[in-house]
């Protein structure tokens, strides 16, 4: 049970400090736990095949 638990702790931690590289390819990376990113409909498919785990949020016009 104790090794899960670490098990667990180490995955959380890993994806905690993951780091998001810009669609555009310059190398830009940001971190933290809100990079936003303003999708349109000209990058949505190319953001959604770079990050296929991704929380959005569509507001109507």
């Amino acid at each position: 049970m104790r090794s899960i638990l670490i098990l667990a702790c180490t995955c959380l931690f890993a994806f905690a400090f993951d780091e998001f590289v810009m669609p555009d390819g310059d190398g830009t990376v940001l971190s933290g736990p809100n990079v936003v990113f303003d999708l349109s409909k000209d990058n949505f498919t190319q953001f959604i095949q770079q990050h296929p785990v991704v929380v959005a949020e569509f507001y109507a016009p």
